[in-house]
């Protein structure tokens, strides 16, 4: 072994094992165990065998690119496989919400960055979708000068296949109408703040105006309801951190819009709200507590795996307010298969 591979193999570089350095291991180590599996697994058997055509939607557009992008380049690059479908986020924009992101760019460089971040993501074969999911949008609001101009973009790069999620009929009608090419899939605080969680004919009625619609988290454990809806057009939210039949869920969203629309964060009201109103976040509050603990909605992997064998192939990744470790930890846990290819990938960075 020489001297380039001895640095790699102890993570002088990185500070962990790299990717490069198990496929010096496994060509050396030849075939002294027969019983023994000397090599990883290449192509689409890196993926989870649970759900090996999950479609995957990944939260963390404009604040994780960089892990994001990592993964996916280490992936198509040494396993010959692309395992994100499209990717969603936006920054604190007035159309954003669902979660608060205070990524900003300074104006003069909002054309160039945008245009970059867009375009690897389209040579990558990854489709990008837009968060505008604020429900309180006005007819003075459709004008915000930052949101068309991302519209614009998004349309001349990804066309077709880029979209928006969002949850205002307004926005929805005015999108479609300026850029029909551009795809809409019906938002998690749509189908909450318009109280139609349980109720098949509000999503009967979503299937027939959007691309795709994502479900209520708590329906993600309704069966019966599941199986009446169209497989090809729902969205499965997996690891969904609010505690199940959450009562503060409404108000959340609600104050997360509030906030974009005025782009005015108030990180003192948001923690007020957090510390004294919802029960799931912080999350020390799921567990610190004496009695029962309620269970979050995020999926385990027996009710994914049922999820994904009654048909369903679209699934959610959310996490872009997470810690870079914790939205690598979840995107590596549910893609990839788990006992070799998932810890390798999520303690791996890629030597430079």
């Amino acid at each position: 072994m020489n001297g380039r591979e001895t640095r790699l193999l102890s993570g002088e570089k990185t500070g962990f094992l790299s990717l490069k350095a198990v496929f010096l291991l496994s060509k050396r180590s030849g075939a002294k165990d027969k019983m023994t599996e000397q090599y990883l697994k290449t192509g689409k058997e890196i993926l989870n065998p649970n759900w090996p055509e999950a479609k995957w939607n990944v939260s963390g557009l404009f604040i994780h690119d960089a892990v994001i992008q990592t993964l996916l380049s280490n992936a198509i690059s040494q396993f010959g496989c692309r395992f994100v479908e499209s990717v969603h986020g936006a920054p604190l924009v007035k159309w954003n919400s669902g979660r608060i992101q205070k990524t900003t760019l300074p104006p003069e460089n909002l054309a160039k960055a945008f245009r970059q971040t867009l375009q690897e993501y389209e040579k990558m074969g990854v489709a990008v979708f837009y968060t505008f999911s604020n429900h309180i949008i006005d007819k003075e609001m459709l004008d915000d000068p930052s949101c068309n101009f991302m519209l614009a973009q998004l349309a001349e790069i990804h066309g077709e296949q880029g979209g928006i999620i969002l949850s205002s009929e307004l926005l929805s009608d005015y999108i479609r109408k300026k850029y029909p090419c551009l795809k809409q899939i019906s938002s998690v605080v749509k189908v909450t703040m318009e109280e139609g969680k349980g109720k098949l004919a509000y999503y009967k009625q979503s299937e027939a105006k959007y691309d795709r619609v994502v479900v209520h988290p708590d329906d993600n454990f309704n069966m019966e309801l599941l199986g009446k809806l169209d497989p090809g057009k729902a969205e499965i939210l997996v690891n969904e951190p609010c505690l199940i039949n959450c009562q503060t869920r409404k108000q959340h969203y609600a104050l997360y819009s509030e906030f974009s629309k005025s782009l005015e964060i108030s990180p003192e009201e948001l923690r007020e709200f957090e510390d004294n109103v919802c029960k799931s976040v912080p999350f020390y509050k799921q567990i610190d507590h004496q009695g029962p603990k309620r269970r979050n909605c995020s999926l385990t992997v027996s009710e994914l795996r049922n999820v994904y064998n009654m048909g369903f192939r679209h699934f959610k990744i959310q996490g872009r307010t997470d810690a870079r470790t914790v939205f690598k930890y979840d995107l590596t846990r549910y893609a990839f298969e788990p006992d070799h290819i998932a810890p390798l990938m999520f303690k791996s960075d890629w030597p430079s």
